[in-house]
């Protein structure tokens, strides 16, 4: 209840707010013509100095691995439609 009275809450509504004051550009995938259900899947393994690097960083920063690892998904989404 403190919370909701706080000068920090006024501080983040207010920031919020300010972020979204435009409407926010939404990720869209495009359609890709000819893909069947035979795609193929990549996986990667990555190796402990680096898993345990991202762990670091995320409790460093305060975020989950999940977090983490969508924004780095998001970043290469549209690092390749930036390169089309």
């Amino acid at each position: 209840q403190e919370f909701m009275q706080s000068d920090k809450k006024r501080k983040n509504q207010e920031y919020w707010e300010k972020v979204f004051e435009k409407p926010v550009d939404v990720l869209t995938f495009k359609e890709k013509k000819n893909v069947g259900i035979n795609s193929k899947r990549k996986e990667y393994m990555l190796g402990k100095d680096i898993i345990e690097s991202v762990r670091k960083f995320c409790k460093y920063n305060n975020i989950s691995e999940y977090v983490f690892m969508l924004s780095v998904y998001i970043l290469e989404e549209l690092k390749i439609r930036i390169d089309m």
